[in-house]
């Protein structure tokens, strides 16, 4: 028969012992709490800082979204400033002023074939002794694909009747007119209501402006100049308009040079 006896040994813990073991209890107490509270702080840094950079984002991508103001939209400010109560539309003065001519600043072909494409400016040079030297010239050219933007911007005060006129040199000292022999040409033309700048460096077939209505023609003849009626024409407002062919079988290409009234132009008449 087997017996087991086992001996233990007890031996009491003195009070500077005691007093160890529960300082270091409470110190790793401690330790958890202030480990715990630092995690915490951390923790709530951390969050922070994502909930800053999401707001900071979020406004970023706001502002990003939001289309950049555009010079050609501004809205053009009035120089002639209480002009109308001094000389309202019904009165009119004793003085008479001659008509003036106004020149459109640019000349841009858009192309039903290529209706992405954006065609780049006419630009005339000439030779000089100093070398090739831009000079102001305005082609207007059109066929059965091509037609031509104008736009013009209304000069002056108390000038706002307006008409169109298309002045055409003899056959040797201009472009082309062809079409069907003997038979002069016919532009036609339409009117955009355009209360802006055109950005003619974007200007194509697929984005010329929308809501175009008919305004009128004009026939095109060797050495002979051809007019619109006149319309109203209010005071630095711009005056947009396309000019194309009526038929199919037409080219015209006609230039304009320097500020003489020749090739296409506005005539502005006095209104008071």
């Amino acid at each position: 028969m087997l017996y087991f006896s086992s001996r233990s040994h007890y031996e009491p813990i003195n009070s500077d012992d005691k007093q160890d073991i529960m300082k270091g209890l409470q110190s790793n107490k401690a330790h958890r709490h202030i480990d715990f509270a630092t995690s915490l702080v951390l923790l709530c840094g951390i969050v922070n800082v994502l909930l800053l950079a999401s707001c900071v984002y979020r406004i970023y991508a706001i502002e990003l979204r939001k289309p950049a103001p555009q010079f050609r939209d501004l809205k053009l400010q009035d120089t002639y400033v209480s002009l109308d109560t001094i000389f309202p539309k019904s009165s009119s003065t004793n003085i008479s002023y001659g008509n003036i001519i106004n020149h459109s600043r640019y000349f841009t072909q858009i192309s039903s074939a290529q209706p992405l494409r954006i065609m780049p400016p006419n630009e005339q040079l000439y030779v000089d002794d100093s070398g090739r030297v831009p000079y102001y010239a305005r082609r207007l050219v059109i066929n059965s694909t091509i037609s031509t933007f104008v736009q013009f911007r209304i000069m002056d005060y108390g000038m706002e009747l307006c008409r169109l006129f298309l002045s055409v040199p003899p056959q040797n000292e201009t472009k082309d007119i062809s079409g069907a022999i003997g038979i002069p040409q016919r532009i036609s033309i339409w009117e955009y209501p355009k209360a802006g700048l055109l950005d003619h460096r974007t200007l194509c077939w697929n984005t010329r402006p929308s809501q175009r209505k008919y305004f009128g023609s004009l026939e095109t003849t060797y050495a002979a100049t051809s007019q619109t009626h006149i319309f109203p024409c209010q005071s630095l407002s711009y005056q947009t308009f396309e000019l194309a062919c009526e038929t199919d079988n037409c080219y015209v290409d006609v230039e304009g040079i320097g500020l003489q009234p020749s090739g296409l132009y506005m005539r502005q008449y006095q209104s008071l």
